[in-house]
């Protein structure tokens, strides 16, 4: 941190490519997890039979109630015994000091009637994708008449009970969320099957690409001006180098020799140039992208997301374990390469005597030694940065 400290009045009078880079990194962040969270409905109409609208409908009502429906796969309407099994809403969990809860709602309750799709002697049963919808789209002021299939511990029959379900409680994050997502929905027609099947898909699939054309539209900005940043504080910071370095006392070469300070004006300045450039780039990318990656987990399954959680302080401790290591290779072989540029402008300054003396195989020999050491170290460089 110390050396980023140190870059800094270099890298700030640029303030303003910095805003756009981090703008830039969030619309990233936020688009990438936005598309990748777009296979989830798109598979839902190609290859379940809820269809998207079902399956928004489902997300809604958990958000609105606090509970959870058990949803039929293909194959069950055709091997279940229960006839009835595609027209009612079986409840498989409800959240304690819920909506659901307080309205007197119990686990394998199924809901047969919602107002006012209510059952009477003269009505057929309505199908659970009606049920659902009704209770989705039921205002925020609403209060529902529910009708629900228990079954009666003493008789061990199922009875009707018509229950009252408050809708109008909930927090306004909450119905925030529920507006945006059934304004989102209402662009797609409802159905999975025959045309409006092929409309949805469609419909899904253009949403893609334009978040993939804007996504790369903003990685593009956001590499070139994290790379113009550098490039530009590089070259300054070069500059005052140089005038540093003219400024010195001539003993100071004479002494240390000139191997040492080349190195550090040519690939140190670099290597500080590439440092400026993965901090505005990967280094701030990623981890925004995991958090918007994170936030969209907990919002299909938190319980799901706290469990594959568990590992990450094994990760990013060894994460850290590797940085070390690479921080320590990367000095090693900044030394080396010092070494080695001092000894090819040594060998070449001091050409004719090594002629005279012959000493050419030497010379050679030493050259390689400390070649062979840079690749060394650049090469544990590489395993470390892979493995990372």
């Amino acid at each position: 941190m110390a050396a980023f400290t140190r870059i800094y009045k270099y890298v700030w009078p640029q303030w303003y490519r910095i805003v756009i880079v981090i703008f830039a990194v969030f619309m990233i962040g936020f688009l990438f997890a936005a598309s990748y969270m777009t296979v989830i409905p798109l598979l839902k109409v190609m290859m379940g039979g809820e269809g998207m609208h079902g399956w928004v409908d489902r997300e809604v009502c958990g958000w609105r109630y606090e509970m959870e429906f058990y949803v039929p796969e293909t194959t069950d309407y055709s091997d279940s015994d229960d006839e009835n099994i595609g027209y009612y809403l079986l409840v498989t969990d409800i959240e304690d000091e819920s909506i659901a809860e307080a309205s007197g709602l119990m686990r394998e309750d199924r809901i047969v009637g919602v107002s006012p799709l209510l059952i009477t002697a003269d009505t057929v049963r309505f199908s659970r994708a009606k049920l659902l919808e009704q209770l989705a789209l039921a205002g925020q002021e609403t209060s529902l008449i529910i009708q629900v299939e228990r079954i009666n511990d003493e008789k061990g029959q199922l009875e009707v009970k018509e229950i009252q379900l408050n809708t109008g409680t909930n927090p306004i994050h909450v119905n925030y969320a529920v507006d945006i997502a059934q304004w989102a929905v209402n662009f797609i027609p409802r159905g999975a099957e025959g045309v409006n099947k092929v409309r949805v898909i469609v419909c899904v699939i253009l949403f893609m690409g334009a978040v993939t054309i804007i996504r790369c539209i903003a990685t593009f900005y956001q590499k070139y001006l994290a790379k113009k940043i550098a490039f530009v504080a590089i070259a300054r910071l070069r500059e005052d180098a140089f005038a540093h370095v003219m400024d010195m006392p001539v003993g100071f070469f004479s002494a240390r020799g000139t191997s040492d300070t080349i190195s550090r004006l040519i690939n140190d300045v670099n290597g500080t140039g590439m440092g400026v450039e993965m901090l505005l780039g990967k280094a701030l990318r990623e981890p925004v992208k995991a958090c918007f990656f994170l936030g969209g987990a907990m919002f299909l399954s938190f319980k799901l997301t706290i469990i594959f959680l568990c590992c990450a302080p094994a990760i990013l401790g060894l994460a850290v374990v590797l940085g070390r290591k690479i921080k320590k290779y990367t000095k090693r072989s900044l030394r080396s390469n010092a070494l080695m540029l001092g000894k090819l402008e040594g060998a070449i300054n001091a050409l004719k005597i090594v002629k005279v003396y012959n000493q050419q195989e030497y010379e050679n020999s030493a050259y390689g030694n400390i070649n062979r050491t840079f690749l060394k170290q650049t090469l544990r460089v590489s395993k470390v940065d892979s493995a990372t």
